[in-house]
């Protein structure tokens, strides 16, 4: 493992189990803020050492994790498109007012998705909540039994 200077007061952030994807993003990083930014690095089994202020080096399109929140208006049963070059997460939370009904996200890259990535069956009378993750250009919606009102929906990216 090679060290290199931790800067004080940057509490630092231990990542494992990297794959070759973020590996390349390591290595734009390294070249891009000159190396000394780079905590520790072990390149054989993929264990990232980084502070926040290596996390706030990586270039906007390499960021680790959404950087926007919106409660959009959406419609149980309609089909959305992820255009972002960022994965979307999608959190819906559905009521049923009556019998026990299924609540659904359904995502693929099909312009009518049909891979049920979340479920969840709602016991009578109560509300809960399906999430998921829907990658750049794929397709999504969330579909609900009957007697199943939309209570929530927020999407991260």
């Amino acid at each position: 493992m090679t060290d290199l200077p931790i800067i004080p007061g940057v509490p630092p952030v231990l990542v494992t189990g990297i794959n070759e994807r973020f590996r390349a993003v390591n290595n734009a990083v390294t070249a891009a803020a000159a190396a000394q930014d780079v905590t520790s690095v072990n390149g054989s089994k993929g264990e990232v050492v980084l502070t926040a202020q290596d996390v706030n080096a990586l270039p906007a399109t390499t960021a680790l994790g959404p950087t926007m929140q919106t409660q959009p208006t959406r419609v149980l049963g309609t089909v959305y498109q992820n255009t972002g070059t960022r994965a979307r997460f999608v959190s819906a939370s559905g009521t049923s007012w009556g019998s026990s009904a299924a609540l659904e996200g359904i995502s693929d890259t099909s312009a009518t998705p049909t891979t049920v990535v979340a479920f969840f069956q709602i016991p009578a009378t109560s509300e809960c909540t399906v999430f998921f993750i829907v990658l750049p250009g794929s397709y999504y919606k969330v579909t609900a039994g009957a007697g199943v009102s939309l209570a929530h929906w927020t999407e991260w990216q």
